[in-house]
């Protein structure tokens, strides 16, 4: 996007704001959505997106490690819960992920639930949001909570969630990014995406952590003093 916004310097037109705008919704869409967490009493959530397109499913973080986040945040943090979002087409996804992570009266699925622009309206409740390189990324972005992208095939520096309180984390390998618009984002990846797999899961959850202790300062859980909370956007 900066590139494109960059070519205006030749017509000698300056930019002024560059933040994503926040998608207009209804009054109904709104209440909707609110009603919806009142009932499952979601008043302390992270939200994560497990999923991304059919254009390069190689976008995927691993669903065990998901998994694996899930049950560490929810143990570190006794009163957290976790809100899986998708489309109708993620619901198998979705619904393999809350059961691996077992703790199911803590873990709730909207996957198939919302529109995008009530997906928007609920991530902007959520604590943090958690999210493979996809669309739901930015939603998330739009909705001012704080975003952890996580990236592989697809390069950060053009698609990473924009702003301060937002991460892109890569495992820094030497064959990312080798997606792009020039091979049509087609990936014949020869090495078993390790860009992918190799983002840990402790990675993760340290950008996590750092999160939720600056939008609540106060925010109890357990072993507080041995999570190191060191911003991290390269694992190596």
């Amino acid at each position: 996007t900066r590139i494109y916004l960059r070519s205006l310097d030749a017509l000698n037109m300056k930019i002024y704001d560059e933040r994503l705008l926040k998608l207009p919704i209804k009054i109904e869409e709104k209440q909707y959505v609110n009603d919806f967490v009142k009932s499952q009493r979601l008043s302390n959530f992270v939200a994560f997106n497990p999923n991304t397109s059919d254009l390069a499913i190689e976008r995927l973080w691993p669903p065990e490690y998901f998994a694996e986040l899930g049950k560490r945040l929810l143990d570190t943090f006794p009163d957290l819960q976790i809100v899986l979002i998708g489309a109708k087409a993620d619901v198998v996804r979705v619904m393999g992920l809350q059961k691996s992570i077992e703790i199911s009266d803590r873990v709730v699925s909207t996957a198939g639930k919302f529109t995008i622009r009530e997906t928007t309206e609920l991530l902007s409740h959520a604590r943090v949001l958690v999210s493979n390189d996809s669309g739901p990324m930015h939603l998330g972005v739009v909705a001012g909570v704080p975003t952890v992208g996580l990236f592989g095939p697809e390069t950060p520096v053009l698609y990473g969630p924009r702003g301060d309180n937002h991460i892109a984390i890569t495992a820094g390998e030497m064959c990312s990014p080798c997606i792009s618009v020039y091979n049509e984002k087609v990936v014949d990846c020869c090495r078993g995406v390790v860009c992918m797999k190799n983002i840990s899961v402790e990675s993760v959850f340290q950008a996590v952590v750092e999160r939720l202790a600056a939008v609540q300062p106060n925010v109890t859980f357990r072993e507080f003093s041995e999570l190191p909370l060191t911003k991290q956007r390269i694992d190596s």
